[in-house]
């Protein structure tokens, strides 16, 4: 898992997160989760531990070597408005999926946190997940 560029500078939440299958085997059975670990909006909405899955966001199966674009639909999911831009952002991408030949799914999480930049925008970057305090697991 990874993030790309923004679709729209002034908006971390338009950036789309890119999944690969750097695996020798595919995957199948594919859904993807935005977690809100800890997000809030200049006019202090805050959105903490917050799941967002999406039958939109599901894909049925991806060789090796394939890549999927990932959204993470959190201002839609909660009509936020643009005039509310995004103060601090800490989420996970999680990603479920089930190998070739393998019964059992398995999970992984990326974590990103948004820093800002030297042009006043928020961007993310990745964090380790293991390092988040034990009450944000």
């Amino acid at each position: 898992m990874s993030q790309s560029q923004p679709l729209n500078p002034a908006d971390p939440f338009s950036t789309p997160f890119i999944v690969a299958d750097d695996g020798p085997l595919g995957i199948n059975a594919i859904k993807f989760t935005c977690l809100l670990i800890d997000v809030e909006t200049v006019h202090q909405n805050r959105f903490i531990d917050v799941g967002l899955l999406s039958e939109a966001l599901s894909v049925d199966g991806m060789d090796p070597g394939e890549k999927a674009t990932v959204p993470c639909v959190f201002r839609s999911f909660f009509g936020l408005s643009p005039s509310d831009p995004i103060a601090k952002g800490n989420v996970a991408m999680v990603v479920e999926f089930r190998p070739d030949f393998v019964p059992w799914r398995i999970r992984r999480k990326s974590r990103f946190m948004t820093l800002r930049a030297s042009d006043g925008n928020l961007y993310w970057y990745p964090q380790p997940y293991s390092r988040l305090p034990a009450t944000q697991h």
